[in-house]
């Protein structure tokens, strides 16, 4: 018997709740039961393709023996007539050539807009547009749901029928499809499509229309079935029971089901089949063109800048940039003509790059273009983010920040190695510019690029929703409808009240995925005890996988032709719209891979505030403010107020970190606030560059530089490397790489690509010792480069992993951990990969990186690791990371017996390699252990052998702008700033608690507001004729924007002047009951003389109430409902707690502003409300992170694990309970005041009883 199969009909997780798994896990069973072919045919999608293409080729390139094929199809609907059939039949289109790809593209795309049902939800071709895209496709005639099938439940004469209009089309391509499944219809069907071949001649073939990818997984697609049920409201009608065979088999596992359930089919016909199928494959030849750019050509005479006789899109780029070079450039008058011809020199440069070799003109219009749009319609547009920053002829046309000025490299925006060779190829080849918008008027720009490059040109780039814990939680018990499997035959009752504590709880611990479920979560911990097969076989496996499709929210793509010429296309709607828009089926990386110009408008709400603040100026002030003239980043007074913290409401430096920072930096120039951009992220924190760059600014350390060579570019940041830029110069500097060479390392060091970084170590390595460095400094200073990016590296292993030493015996890296940290030195074993032997090298460091996912890498020779899926393993071809291994790399291993007593076997015999076991191996991270690293020395082999494996040893200019704008608007426009800041806080979905801190915020700088009216006829925040800011009811918590601005419209119009006329003129369908009890408790009415006890009495009498509810009744309870709801709706507090219940506080009590004025380890009296309490389980205890919450502020209560083992009386708190603490004020590790209570004298928690 043949050994190789092709499968011509997969569903994978893209047929959305009908298919399981991902791409990459289907071939990679593919390969290991060696599959010739496999053909993704989803559902009314061709979703999957570029990504089983790349994969595909991604094995080709790998693999010496024959890859994996990449066919294209898609399984379609087809329907007699789109406007009156309801019979929706099922077919398979698989392209031949490059003609059959395209026409199912243009196929897909009809199914999702003409032929799209609203009705029934579903995308359908007819008859007469199949026969018009027929060309360079096979048609195979289906499942159980085909035309033949469904035909043959009214005779065989029907089905012939439907076989015959079918083969009219296709001829000899119509493929009439043998499936292998349990199903005694499909017998039935078998033999009659036999019957059908021999009397027409039309091939027969064999498919399995798989829907997961191993036996056994029949339970998880039955099990998303039923959520597409459940989701939706049109049930695909005709879509099949799973049955247990749809799994992908090898051509020996075919057979033997053959042999079990289709014994009709004799050996040599089910060899013809096999034959005919793998000949079907063998003729489908289709490849995805990658690696090139496809931009649009852009319209050179709509340009408001082209002269008569421009043609091209190169001299119109060329004159729009020289005019911009002129009028940002040569006529400053702050830079003297030396520097003037050093700006020339660059633009040139870049100019030739941009126009002659990347041949970029068109990309640098269209986006000039949009901008010009933009601004010319005032709209908003942000600096400049990103490497596009670094870019001199862009900063000429579309950004405002100077590159020279800020020492930022075009290099790293654009060079040679992003437009040739392998980089090209990359998703990330086009050069970034991110258009940032404001946000309310990006779908405008939208609409602009639609009218410009036409409707069939342009698209959304569509995105996937998948599947969360929380949603596969809800899911479990409604199609287990309660009773969740603890085995695959036995169930146990789960209420749904247990469901939601459980759901509430995961929210409240913040946690994301199932392992730190497991860890942080101890409800989710007894769910799991109680329910391990529900978590283990159903979530794990699901958690991750496709739920819907959904669309990105700033991404275009844009096409030089129609779209269907390029990518497959769906339809969506949106919301509130009847209207559906036209969506990629592809995901945005997929779509740069095809080399198509994706273009990401982005809504920023930082440049709505601008704008609104500039229009409040304009007619507050009568001032025209623009910022790149008015805005001067040498503004001492600015200046001073980032050196005091005082950072609330700037964008990128408001968090109590950076405020915390700021002030111990001592800022005085617009230079520092860059630094501080760039070096508060993980990885520099992680090495403390942070503390040293504070250290070297105010001189208590002295800089050092490696070399003379790199002081030029260094100087500023006083020889740390905190930005790319220096990154990128140092290897270009002193380790001699090209420019080009060193954005390459730079992408490698980020990808985490151990092959790549260490060509360049050697290669830099060399450069730094022709600069004079020694091969141990030169080590050292690329530890550092790698260092920069090395936060991204989660590389370690298991703790009991056993470590082979120097002395040839093996030891358990937790206990080298215990020795590293008592002060031992530690000597273990590496690979000198060089002169290929194994060689002694001393420890650096052991270092323990908390507890992380991971997976098992065992091979053939039964050796064992657990690692980190980032992990770097030796093999024949170099180290490589550990989930990127391929099941025919060879492992470099530690020989058994290389090192007994001491004396080690000759070099050659030291070490082999082992073939990886497939079936024992799980690249994937299962579940969370403590793991630990090791770092050696500069000076030698980065590796080290770990279960006798060798392992590899681990371990911004705009947006600081956008920053300083903030700032300068709040010191010289407090009012217009903070009334912008204001309107747009309520964006997020923490309105009432943004809104709510900003107020505390304003009030302190000295600004006043003005109560919600209910009468006002502007439903925003704005500043009022007395100087202060009217609170809108559209703040008011419960009450909506539609509802606010329905309110709005119906003051404008009618003006009422009384409660009464107020609840006769606004509409009572939206302002009802729950909303007027809001307005009330907010004193909304206090305009009309009508107090909020009255008005309560008022509305009660206008409904015509025969019963008072409870809670209007007048009571001392009931006034604290009011009170407490008065709070709730407004989002603040117009009378703080200490002096609601000054019964219950302290006199001494500390206001929660004033916090900050109290010293480090003091002991404080303080309170308020609590608003949050968070538990956290510890080695000693548990602890409780509380927020309390007060009119002026609010605080961080930490509770640590002795205080109630000592204070035994001391009431545990909850949210909404009235406390009152004394503790010691401190400092968390994220800048913000926390007051400690410890297991000490000092230390007491009061609770209000009843409030």
């Amino acid at each position: 018997m043949k050994h190789r199969f092709s499968h011509l009909h997969v569903h994978s997780e893209y047929s959305i709740l009908n298919g399981v798994s991902g791409i990459e896990k289907w071939y990679e069973a593919a390969e290991k039961r060696n599959i010739a072919a496999i053909a993704f045919t989803e559902w009314n999608n061709m979703g999957s393709s570029m990504a089983s293409f790349l994969e595909s080729e991604k094995y080709r390139q790998s693999i010496e023996q024959e890859n994996v094929k990449a066919i294209f199809g898609i399984q379609i609907l087809l329907v007699q007539d789109l406007d009156t059939s309801v019979q929706e039949d099922n077919i398979i289109l698989l392209a031949r050539n490059e003609k059959g790809y395209k026409n199912l593209l243009k196929l897909s795309k009809f199914s999702w807009t003409k032929g799209f049902d609203n009705s029934r939800q579903t995308a359908r071709v007819n008859f007469e547009v199949l026969k018009k895209y027929r060309k360079g496709l096979y048609c195979l005639t289906g499942s159980l749901n085909g035309p033949v099938a469904v035909s043959l439940e009214a005779g065989y004469a029907v089905a012939e029928q439907a076989f015959l209009q079918l083969r009219e089309i296709f001829k000899k391509r119509l493929l009439l499809e043998i499936q292998m499944n349990e199903f005694e219809e499909q017998k039935h069907l078998n033999k009659v499509l036999l019957k059908l071949s021999n009397k027409y001649g039309n091939r027969c073939v064999i498919t399995n229309d798989c829907h997961f990818v191993n036996k056994g997984e029949d339970k998880l697609a039955h099990f998303v079935q039923q959520i597409e049920r459940h989701s939706q409201k049109h049930i695909k009608k005709g879509r099949s029971e799973i049955g247990t065979q749809k799994w992908l088999k090898s051509l020996r596992q075919l057979d033997t089901i053959r042999r079990k359930l289709h014994g009709y089919i004799t050996e040599s016909t089910f060899s013809l089949l096999v034959d005919n199928t793998n000949a079907v494959a063998d003729d489908c030849n289709v490849t995805i063109p990658v690696g090139k750019h496809h931009l649009p050509n852009y319209d050179v005479e709509s340009h408001p800048l082209c002269k008569s006789g421009m043609k091209t899109s190169d001299e119109l780029f060329e004159h729009v940039a020289k005019v911009g070079f002129k009028e940002k450039v040569l006529s400053r008058e702050d830079i003297t003509n030396k520097e003037k011809r050093k700006y020339k020199e660059r633009f040139n440069f870049e100019m030739k790059f941009i126009k002659d070799e990347a041949k970029f003109s068109d990309y640098f219009m269209i986006i000039d273009d949009i901008v010009r749009f933009a601004r010319a319609n005032n709209i908003e547009v942000g600096e400049a983010r990103g490497s596009v920053a670094g870019s001199l002829v862009a900063y000429c046309m579309v950004t405002n920040i100077d590159p020279l000025r800020f020492d930022l490299m075009f290099e790293r925006f654009l060079n040679p190695a992003r437009i040739s060779g392998e980089r090209a190829k990359s998703a990330d080849a086009l050069p970034d510019i991110d258009l940032d918008l404001e946000r309310v008027r990006r779908p405008d720009v939208k609409q602009y690029i639609i009218d410009k490059y036409g409707k069939d040109r342009v698209c959304t780039i569509g995105t996937y929703q998948t599947m969360k814990l929380r949603s596969l939680i809800r899911d479990a018990q409604r199609i287990f409808e309660g009773e969740l499997p603890v085995t695959d035959t036995k169930r146990i009752k789960f209420e749904d009240s247990n469901m939601h504590t459980l759901i509430r709880n995961l929210d409240k611990d913040k946690v994301e995925d199932i392992d730190e479920a497991i860890e942080k979560s101890e409800y989710f911990q007894k769910y799991y005890k109680r329910f391990p097969y529900l978590v283990d076989f159903y979530f794990r496996n699901l958690e991750g996988q496709i739920r819907a499709q959904s669309r990105h929210a700033a991404a275009v793509l844009v096409t030089p032709t129609d779209i269907t010429d390029w990518i497959p296309v769906r339809t969506q709607k949106l919301v509130d719209e009847d209207e559906r828009v036209l969506v990629s089926q592809w995901r945005d990386k997929h779509c740069e891979r095809r080399g198509l110009l994706k273009l990401d408008i982005l809504g920023i709400k930082t440049l709505n505030v601008f704008k609104f603040a500039k229009e409040m100026i304009k007619k507050i002030y009568d001032k025209e403010i623009i910022f790149t003239r008015d805005v001067d980043i040498d503004d001492k007074k600015v200046l001073r107020w980032f050196d005091k913290g005082k950072t609330e409401g700037v964008f990128q430096f408001n968090s109590k970190l950076q405020s915390q920072y700021l002030k111990e930096l001592k800022v005085t120039s617009f230079e520092d606030l860059i630094a501080t951009n760039a070096i508060l992220r993980p990885g520099p924190m992680r090495m403390d560059s942070h503390k040293k760059y504070i250290d070297l600014s105010h001189g208590r350390i002295k800089p050092e530089y490696p070399h003379k060579l790199v002081k030029s570019y260094l100087k500023n940041t006083y020889g740390l490397v905190i930005y790319q830029e220096q990154c990128m110069r140092t290897a270009n500097v002193l380790g001699k790489l090209t420019l080009s060479e060193a954005d390459i390392m730079r992408t490698a060091m980020k990808k985490k690509d151990l092959d790549m970084m260490h060509q360049f170590e050697k290669k830099f390595v060399a450069g730094c010792r022709e600069n004079g460095l020694s091969k141990e400094k030169a080590k050292t200073e690329w530890s550092k480069l790698e260092a920069f990016f090395k936060y991204g590296f989660n590389r370690c292993i298991h703790k009991d992993s056993m470590i082979t030493l120097a002395n040839g015996t093996q030891e358990k890296i937790i206990r080298l951990y215990n020795r590293f940290m008592a002060g031992e030195e530690i000597w273990i074993k590496s690979y000198d990969t060089e002169r290929k032997e194994v060689v002694n090298h001393k420890v650096k460091e052991v270092v323990y990186t908390g507890r992380r996912r991971i997976g098992y890498l065992t091979l053939k020779s039964g050796q064992r690791l657990l690692l980190t899926s980032k992990h770097g393993v030796g093999t024949r071809r170099g180290f490589r990371i550990f989930s990127q291994l391929r099941i025919d790399d060879d492992v470099k291993v530690l020989l058994p017996g290389s090192f007994t007593k001491g004396i080690a076997k000759p070099v050659s015999s030291q070490t082999g390699v082992a073939r990886i076991d497939p079936d024992k191996t799980y690249y994937e991270e299962r579940f969370k252990e403590p793991v630990y690293d090791i770092v050696m020395e500069d000076n030698g082999p980065r590796n080290f052998f770990a279960n006798n494996i060798l392992v590899h040893n681990s371990h911004s200019a705009s947006y600081a702008f956008n920053g300083f704008i903030c700032q300068w608007l709040k010191v010289h426009y407090p009012l217009p700033f903070w009334t912008a800041t204001l309107e747009f806080a309520a964006d997020d979905e923490k309105k009432a608690e943004n809104i709510w801190n900003f107020r505390t915020i304003v009030q302190q700088h000295g600004i006043e507001f003005e109560k919600p009216k209910a009468s006002r006829t502007r439903s925003g925040f704005y500043a009022t004729s007395k100087g202060k800011i009217a609170w809108p009811i559209r703040a008011i918590k419960g009450v909506g924007i539609k509802t606010a601005e329905a309110i709005t419209k119906a003051c404008k119009e009618h003006r009422p002047k009384t409660f009464a006329e107020f609840y006769e003129a606004v509409p009572r369908r939206q302002v009802n009951k729950r909303v007027m009890e809001k307005l009330i408790a907010a004193d909304a009415f206090y305009n009309f003389g009508t107090p909020k006890k009255i008005a309560k009495q008022y509305y009660l009498e206008l409904r015509k109430e025969k019963h008072i509810p409870e809670h209007f009744n007048v009571s001392k309870k009931n006034r604290t409902h009011w009170m407490d709801m008065k709070d709730s709706v407004l989002g603040y507090m117009e009378q703080p707690y200490r002096v609601r219940y000054k019964h219950f506080f302290s006199k001494k009590i500390t206001p929660i502003s004033w916090l900050e004025k109290v010293k480090e380890e003091t002991p404080v009296i303080t309170g308020g409300k609590v608003v949050r309490v968070f538990p956290y389980q510890t080695k000693r205890g548990r602890m409780y992170f509380v927020n309390v919450r007060d009119a002026d502020g609010e605080f961080l209560l930490l509770i640590l694990p002795g205080f109630y083992r000592k204070n035994k009386k001391a009431k545990k708190i909850k949210e909404g309970d009235i406390v009152e603490a004394l503790g010691i004020r401190s400092v968390s590790n994220r800048g913000e005041i926390e007051v400690v209570l410890r297991d000490d004298r000092v230390s007491q928690l009061e609770v209000l009883e009843d409030t």
